[in-house]
């Protein structure tokens, strides 16, 4: 290589003296620049295409963009099973359907296979394999037993139908949980509260047929038969939609009907400058403005015995660990607190290939539609700076609106005077302007 290096470089002559090649220096180029360019192109050197393999990728890159553009949900429920045991690459692809419009519903023991599938309807439908404490034993009986027999039209049904020491009540547990049973008619609450009656009913129906006992009804031709008799799940209430989240995170490894962000996804796309699944694409050291929900947080104390902090930050595309020095820690230490919502400003950090964020700051978001009006008549008009202090004592990234009574009007105040929508705030409020002089939307609260 060092000689071809010469040869781009000084080129080179013949024993007479006569120039051959003759070089980039003779032509004019600094020999400082030439290095670089040789260097340049050694390195593309390593991944360089004939003319041949090239026309091969450019095949390849029209026909996958032509099955992408015209059979959506297809092409990424294949890219989705091609990349399903990287939890990071399968939330990034799911925001890219996001994109396309196309809707990814949780696994359905109506509707999933094994892997991720496109529906009739246009939509791609978890893969059954995705959901924790499922095997591929469970899958195949339940597709089994799916395209023998129809679909399942209970828990009861399916447990009825299904071989239960292949599907036991973990399993089901499981499948309940992550919403797998969505087409039943019940919610999962009620699922979960009355498993333990479907398995019951259903193991001593298998157990008979496994004895050869037939009832009555089994002794009547098909099409005499009798429905089969149902049982009553317990009348419970839904899960509280957070729990619910909470649910398809754990089996699943993501979110699927929904996501803690979603009413913060305007706010945090305004007050960000990158996905955090874009990070590892960015140079050591570059700043960054990344925002998220906490999902794990530690202190440890340094050998000066300041404290610092670590906490998990996580958005729609993926997760990164921030680091608080303690300098950082001491002035916004109190704001990392599990489940809250912050825009986190700092600069990216490489350390054995293991990238981080250092933060600088760390300010708190409020939900898309928040805010916080305060109405008032001309009588107090007076407590307008009592109002201001108060404001002041509470900051926060909620907007706060002003209303005279009579008046059409609303004022947005300054975003020095925006508030945190803490219950306390709200309170004292009501006491200067009186109860019905404060409405809120979707305030942070403590």
């Amino acid at each position: 290589m060092e000689q071809e290096r010469t040869m781009f470089i000084h080129g080179s002559v013949d024993e007479n003296g006569k120039v051959l090649v003759p070089g980039a220096v003779r032509l004019g180029v600094p020999e400082q620049l030439a290095n670089q360019v040789f260097d340049e192109m050694a390195e593309f050197a390593k991944y360089a295409f004939n003319k041949a393999h090239a026309a091969c990728y450019a095949v390849l890159a029209y026909r996958t963009a032509w099955l992408k553009v015209h059979y959506p949900a297809e092409f990424m429920a294949a890219a989705l099973s091609s990349v399903a045991n990287d939890a990071d690459k399968v939330q990034a692809y799911t925001e890219d359907c996001k994109r396309m419009g196309v809707e990814i519903v949780p696994p359905n023991v109506n509707i999933s296979r094994a892997k991720f599938a496109a529906t009739t309807e246009g939509k791609i439908a978890f893969g059954l394999s995705a959901v924790k404490n499922v095997g591929i034993a469970a899958i195949e009986a339940i597709i089994r037993e799916r395209e023998a027999g129809g679909q399942f039209e209970s828990l009861l049904d399916f447990c009825r139908r299904i071989d239960l020491r292949v599907v036991n009540k973990r399993v089901l547990e499981s499948l309940i949980k992550c919403g797998a049973f969505a087409g039943t008619h019940a919610n999962r609450a009620q699922l979960l509260a009355g498993l333990d009656t479907c398995l019951e009913k259903a193991a001593a129906e298998q157990k008979s047929r496994q004895n050869g006992q037939m009832s009555m009804f089994d002794l009547l031709s098909v099409a005499d038969a009798a429905p089969a008799i149902e049982v009553e799940l317990p009348h419970v209430p839904e899960f509280a939609p957070e729990e619910l989240l909470a649910m398809e995170k754990e089996l699943l490894g993501m979110y699927v009907s929904g996501h803690p962000l979603d009413q913060y996804r305007r706010a945090l796309a305004a007050q960000t400058s990158s996905d955090i699944g874009a990070l590892a694409d960015l140079e050591n050291g570059q700043k960054i403005v990344i925002g998220g929900r906490i999902v794990e947080s530690k202190q440890i104390v340094t050998k000066t015995g300041k404290p610092m902090m670590f906490f998990t930050l996580e958005d729609y595309t993926g997760s990164a660990e921030v680091v608080l020095f303690p300098e950082a820690t001491s002035k916004h230490g109190s704001q990392v607190q599990l489940d809250r919502i912050l825009v986190v400003e700092g600069k990216i950090n490489y350390r054995d290939e293991r990238l981080t964020v250092i933060a600088d700051s760390l300010v708190r978001v409020a939900p898309d539609d928040a805010a916080l009006v305060v109405r008032f008549n001309n009588d107090l008009l007076d407590r307008l700076g009592y109002l201001k202090v108060l404001l002041a004592r509470f900051p926060g990234p909620i907007p706060v609106y002003l209303c005279r009574d009579g008046s059409q009007q609303i004022v947005l105040a300054d975003k020095k005077f925006w508030c945190d929508g803490s219950v306390q705030l709200v309170d004292e409020v009501k006491n200067l302007f009186g109860e019905a002089s404060v409405s809120t939307s979707l305030a942070l609260g403590e």
